[in-house]
């Protein structure tokens, strides 16, 4: 193996991808599916590391290092503290609450942050042999349907390590063993976790060696990690090390074929690694005049207010009927945009794959991010996204304070801060949805400026200090702050660009009065609690603000 032309061909995916793999490593640091976490602005953070500087405490290095490092064991060390949490109370609402919170954990971490990891793999890849690579791409395992399969797979290679890691070596051996897991089921999601792990142990036999060479030769831009706080990591480091670690991939799967290594032949995603001749991609791709000729017949001219709502507001102001042409119009504009690119060779062809679907053959336009909603879609957004919110917070000081407490003003289950912050991003910011830059930097400016409004309202009408942002370096008077503001805009663009595109289409195909007497019923539910709560706030918060306001960052 040529280290040196490996690193390089790496450094050359870097700067040919630069913006999509940042924002793939950034995003993967921010759910904790793997890399390290990004830097706070915390002072708090800051005077504990100087602590453990000055006294060399056991449990200041421990705090530090956890404060980074993303890894498995992190899901055993949640698990333990919410266990130990149970066995210190005996309120039945906060023992069933940590109960539930325990499976949630448990199956987020399977099916979602473990696989996560898998899509990023797949982005690598595909980065490294085309000049482009579609969003929609990072849907290849619900586009295949193998999600579920893969996240299972994954949980059975996670397991073999585990009870590996009981062994004096056996765990570090194996770690190596299985390098290649993540890898084979993102160009091959139909195996299962046994024949992906046996196969991996048998591409790396004769490579282990070489893997830990190559993981010491990247050991210094991990330290420079960890000494600038994860800020060389964000820009560069983890974009860097992946695509490394793809470029070896790319190594062992070739030596593999060239040595005829058993199960080799599932590795079959050709196109993966080399670009198709344009004979075969012209028959793939042969509809694409049709798409055209489609489009020209059918395409809904709008103008006045609807061409207002839907072009700059994602709101559709017209009839059902008309939208549901107008939606696929332009769904398929997007979709044959796609197209077009595979067929130039500009990226994966996804109609070449092994696992193209027929039924699919639109998928990537269906989850074009620029769609318009109507306004029971938009109502429907608000209160999930607002029941989500306050689950999650709920539960933060719930495992805190070690109680059972209602967080927010209201006296129903749901905070809609987070999503104002969604939903008029997502209507105010229409116009720059195909600049992602500029939509990412305007939310965070948006949410910069609702934090502080309710805030300011909450404090000023009701006494009530729900977060404290002054720890952080960058803060506004305590109630906003650049990191929040960051978190929350990374929240809001995952939410944008990949969810709610595919539940709108999901929602299309369910039974539509089923979906509007849901929403009417937790709309009216949520303005009848509006307008009791305003006279009559929910007061634990009251009595409780400094424990809020004393974890407002671990919120």
């Amino acid at each position: 193996m040529d280290r040196k032309q490996l690193k390089n061909s790496a450094s050359q995916t870097v700067k040919k991808h630069y913006f999509l793999l940042t924002v793939t490593t950034v995003l993967g640091a921010v759910i904790g599916a793997s890399f390290l976490a990004l830097p706070t602005t915390s002072t708090a953070y800051y005077q504990s590391l100087y602590q453990y500087l000055t006294s060399g405490t056991y449990e200041g290095f421990n705090s530090f290092i956890r404060s980074f490092v993303r890894t498995n064991v992190d899901i055993i060390n949640q698990l333990l503290t919410y266990g130990a949490a149970i066995a210190k109370t005996t309120d039945g609402r906060l023992i069933f609450g940590m109960i539930g919170w325990m499976i949630i954990v448990v199956l987020v971490w399977i099916f979602f942050k473990e696989t996560f990891n898998l899509v990023i793999n797949r982005i690598f890849l595909e980065a490294r042999t085309y000049d482009k690579v579609p969003f929609q791409h990072g849907m290849f395992l619900i586009s295949a349907k193998k999600w579920f399969k893969t996240s299972i797979a994954l949980f059975i290679k996670n397991l073999y390590l585990f009870l590996w890691s009981f062994t004096v070596v056996g765990g570090l051996i194996k770690s190596y063993s299985y390098l290649m897991v993540p890898y084979i089921l993102a160009e091959n999601p139909s195996l299962s976790g046994n024949q992906a792990v046996t196969l991996s142990r048998r591409m790396m036999d004769e490579h282990k060696w070489e893997a830990f060479v190559l993981r010491m030769s990247l050991l210094g831009w991990d330290i420079l990690n960890v000494c600038t706080f994860g800020l060389v990591g964000a820009l560069y480091v983890n974009q860097y090390e992946s695509s490394v670690y793809t470029e070896y991939y790319a190594y062992v799967r070739e030596e593999a074929k060239r040595t005829n290594v058993e199960g080799a032949e599932l590795l079959s995603d050709t196109y993966l690694f080399a670009k198709a001749d344009a004979e075969i991609l012209a028959v793939a791709y042969k509809s694409t005049k049709m798409d055209e000729m489609y489009i020209q017949d059918t395409e809904v001219q709008l103008s006045g207010a609807k061409k207002f709502c839907a072009e700059s507001l994602s709101l559709w102001a017209g009839n059902k009927k008309q939208m549901k042409v107008y939606q696929g119009v332009e769904n398929l504009k997007c979709q044959l945009a796609v197209d077009k690119d595979a067929l130039a060779g500009e990226q994966y062809p996804d109609r070449l794959s092994p696992f193209y679907i027929r039924e699919n053959i639109h998928f990537a336009g269906n989850m074009n991010a620029s769609r318009t909603y109507s306004i029971w879609t938009l109502l429907l957004f608000f209160v999930l996204i607002a029941i989500g919110s306050w689950t999650y917070h709920n539960v933060g000081m719930m495992l805190y304070t070690q109680q059972y407490l209602n967080y927010g003003i209201f006296h129903g289950p749901w905070m809609p801060m987070d999503a104002c912050i969604v939903i008029f991003s997502l209507m105010l910011f229409t116009k720059l949805r195909k600049k992602p830059v500029a939509a990412f930097l305007s939310t965070m400016v948006l949410s910069a400026v609702i934090m502080y409004l309710t805030a300011y309202l909450l404090q000023n009408n009701y006494g009530m200090s729900l977060w404290n942002y002054s720890v952080q370096f960058i803060n506004i008077n305590g109630k906003a702050s650049l990191e929040a503001s960051f978190n929350s805009a990374v929240l809001s663009s995952f939410l944008i660009y990949f969810v709610l595109p595919g539940i709108d289409q999901w929602l299309s195909k369910k039974n539509q009065t089923a979906v509007l007497i849901i929403t009417i019923v937790l709309t009216v539910l949520f303005a009848a609690d509006i307008v009791y709560s305003v006279g009559n706030p929910n007061t634990v918060n009251l009595s409780t603000s400094s424990s809020y306001t004393s974890v407002s960052e671990t919120i």
